[in-house]
């Protein structure tokens, strides 16, 4: 990343700071605060997009932007199905197709074996959330 797209970030952050707790930097402090974050960019990185890791975020957040779904959706499903639609992509290019009676066909989407492990991630991602969410509302998170 060049150092002006550093900056660039760092700025933002700053700026999203001064808002958030309603803080009016000084010239110099502003300068402190980028020259800081832009030495903590440096050090991080950005993901590599083909990352197994980056991908099933991706993946994700693409459901729940295109496909609309979201966490109360999600909370239906309370027995597991969204582990078993996972596992359901896993398996297929070994076992053929199989999809639980409880989910409609139209949302069997089968492709390649790197986009179907994306998807399985993605949607053990989402049960993963659920069962956080249930865990914070006093549930056994199970």
């Amino acid at each position: 990343m060049k150092l002006s797209e550093m900056k660039q970030q760092a700025n933002v952050v700053i700026d999203r700071m001064s808002e958030h707790f309603g803080i009016s930097y000084s010239k110099e402090r502003r300068e402190e605060l980028l020259s800081m974050l832009v030495g903590v960019i440096k050090d991080f990185p950005p993901p590599d997009p083909n990352d197994g890791a980056a991908l099933i975020s991706a993946e994700r957040s693409r459901q729940m932007k295109e496909e609309g779904w979201s966490s109360s959706h999600d909370d239906q499903w309370r027995n597991g199905e969204l582990a078993t639609v996972a596992v359901c992509y896993v398996l297929n290019d070994t076992f053929g197709v199989w999809w639980p009676t409880s989910w409609d066909k139209k949302w069997w989407k089968p492709k390649d074996k790197i986009r179907n492990l994306v998807r399985a991630g993605a949607l053990i991602a989402a049960e993963i959330d659920r069962l956080q969410r249930l865990a914070d509302e006093g549930g056994d998170g199970r």
